[in-house]
Protein backbone atom coordinates (compact mmCIF):
# COMPACT_ATOMS: atom_id res chain seq x y z
CA UNK A 1 0.00 0.00 0.00
CA UNK A 2 3.08 1.94 0.80
CA UNK A 3 3.90 1.77 -2.35
CA UNK A 4 0.89 2.66 -4.30
CA UNK A 5 0.91 6.14 -2.39
CA UNK A 6 4.58 6.89 -3.02
CA UNK A 7 3.62 6.22 -7.11
CA UNK A 8 0.93 8.45 -6.38
CA UNK A 9 2.41 11.10 -4.98
CA UNK A 10 5.37 10.88 -7.45
CA UNK A 11 2.97 11.02 -10.59
CA UNK A 12 1.20 13.92 -8.63
CA UNK A 13 4.63 15.63 -8.95
CA UNK A 14 5.72 15.34 -12.03
CA UNK A 15 2.04 16.38 -13.49
CA UNK A 16 2.80 19.44 -11.16
CA UNK A 17 6.11 19.86 -12.99
CA UNK A 18 4.93 19.61 -16.37
CA UNK A 19 1.97 21.86 -16.14
CA UNK A 20 4.23 24.78 -14.92
CA UNK A 21 6.67 23.60 -16.99
CA UNK A 22 4.24 24.47 -20.15
CA UNK A 23 3.55 27.82 -18.31
CA UNK A 24 7.01 28.70 -18.46
CA UNK A 25 8.22 26.88 -21.64
CA UNK A 26 10.03 29.79 -23.49
CA UNK A 27 13.53 28.23 -24.82
CA UNK A 28 13.87 26.37 -27.63
CA UNK A 29 15.51 23.13 -26.35
CA UNK A 30 15.87 20.61 -23.25
CA UNK A 31 15.14 21.37 -19.72
CA UNK A 32 15.36 18.43 -17.02
CA UNK A 33 12.82 17.40 -14.99
CA UNK A 34 14.16 16.98 -11.02
CA UNK A 35 12.04 14.55 -9.78
CA UNK A 36 14.55 12.27 -7.33
CA UNK A 37 13.45 8.42 -8.31
CA UNK A 38 11.67 9.34 -11.05
CA UNK A 39 13.75 9.22 -14.30
CA UNK A 40 14.40 6.54 -16.77
CA UNK A 41 17.45 4.43 -16.24
CA UNK A 42 20.11 5.85 -18.58
CA UNK A 43 20.48 2.66 -20.93
CA UNK A 44 16.54 2.61 -21.34
CA UNK A 45 16.44 5.99 -22.05
CA UNK A 46 19.51 5.43 -24.58
CA UNK A 47 17.69 2.93 -26.12
CA UNK A 48 14.64 4.92 -26.64
CA UNK A 49 16.36 7.98 -28.29
CA UNK A 50 18.20 5.60 -30.42
CA UNK A 51 15.64 3.61 -31.83
CA UNK A 52 13.53 6.82 -32.76
CA UNK A 53 16.56 8.56 -34.62
CA UNK A 54 16.45 5.38 -36.76
CA UNK A 55 12.34 5.23 -36.96
CA UNK A 56 11.48 6.09 -40.19
CA UNK A 57 8.22 8.29 -40.37
CA UNK A 58 6.04 10.29 -37.80
CA UNK A 59 5.60 10.00 -34.56
CA UNK A 60 1.71 10.91 -34.09
CA UNK A 61 0.17 12.71 -31.18
CA UNK A 62 -4.09 12.05 -31.69
CA UNK A 63 -5.02 15.07 -29.65
CA UNK A 64 -6.66 12.48 -27.47
CA UNK A 65 -4.73 14.10 -24.66
CA UNK A 66 -2.36 16.14 -23.74
CA UNK A 67 0.14 13.60 -24.12
CA UNK A 68 0.79 10.94 -26.74
CA UNK A 69 3.59 7.76 -25.94
CA UNK A 70 5.35 7.34 -29.27
CA UNK A 71 7.76 4.62 -27.87
CA UNK A 72 8.93 2.78 -24.65
CA UNK A 73 12.13 0.46 -24.16
CA UNK A 74 12.27 -1.11 -20.26
CA UNK A 75 11.21 1.41 -18.45
CA UNK A 76 11.78 4.32 -20.42
CA UNK A 77 9.52 6.22 -22.69
CA UNK A 78 9.10 9.14 -25.46
CA UNK A 79 5.83 11.15 -25.34
CA UNK A 80 4.62 13.96 -28.18
CA UNK A 81 2.68 16.49 -26.05
CA UNK A 82 0.69 19.16 -28.08
CA UNK A 83 -2.13 21.15 -27.32
CA UNK A 84 -3.48 20.28 -30.88
CA UNK A 85 -2.91 17.08 -33.14
CA UNK A 86 1.00 17.06 -33.94
CA UNK A 87 2.87 14.16 -36.28
CA UNK A 88 6.72 15.44 -36.05
CA UNK A 89 9.38 13.19 -37.90
CA UNK A 90 10.03 10.36 -35.24
CA UNK A 91 14.14 10.68 -36.45
CA UNK A 92 13.52 14.61 -35.61
CA UNK A 93 11.62 13.83 -31.74
CA UNK A 94 14.85 11.09 -31.35
CA UNK A 95 17.56 13.93 -32.08
CA UNK A 96 15.70 16.20 -29.95
CA UNK A 97 15.59 13.81 -27.20
CA UNK A 98 19.44 13.01 -27.51
CA UNK A 99 19.89 16.44 -26.23
CA UNK A 100 18.09 15.91 -23.13
CA UNK A 101 19.42 12.39 -22.95
CA UNK A 102 22.71 14.52 -22.72
CA UNK A 103 21.78 17.38 -20.52
CA UNK A 104 19.58 15.68 -17.95
CA UNK A 105 21.34 12.47 -16.60
CA UNK A 106 21.41 12.81 -12.85
CA UNK A 107 23.05 9.49 -11.39
CA UNK A 108 21.90 7.13 -14.07
CA UNK A 109 18.65 8.73 -14.24
CA UNK A 110 17.17 10.90 -16.82
CA UNK A 111 13.95 12.91 -17.13
CA UNK A 112 13.37 15.73 -19.17
CA UNK A 113 11.76 17.63 -21.87
CA UNK A 114 12.62 19.23 -25.04
CA UNK A 115 10.42 22.04 -27.18
CA UNK A 116 10.97 22.37 -30.17
CA UNK A 117 9.70 25.84 -30.53
CA UNK A 118 10.11 27.56 -27.37
CA UNK A 119 6.49 27.40 -26.66
CA UNK A 120 4.26 24.93 -24.99
CA UNK A 121 2.53 23.94 -27.56
CA UNK A 122 4.42 20.96 -29.08
CA UNK A 123 6.45 19.31 -26.58
CA UNK A 124 8.94 15.89 -26.39
CA UNK A 125 9.44 14.18 -23.06
CA UNK A 126 11.81 11.36 -21.98
CA UNK A 127 10.77 9.95 -18.39
CA UNK A 128 10.61 6.37 -16.97
CA UNK A 129 7.37 4.40 -18.64
CA UNK A 130 5.86 4.69 -15.14
CA UNK A 131 5.57 8.29 -14.92
CA UNK A 132 4.85 9.37 -18.54
CA UNK A 133 3.01 12.97 -18.58
CA UNK A 134 -0.75 12.43 -19.95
Amino acid sequence: MKMVGAAVAMATTLMVMTVSMMQGAEAQGPSCLPVSGAGAPFSDATAVVQQLQLMPGQCCHSGGGFCTVVLTSGNAAASVCATNSVCPNCADVGNDLNQVLAQCNVLNEVQGVYSPDGTSDELFYLTSASQVPS
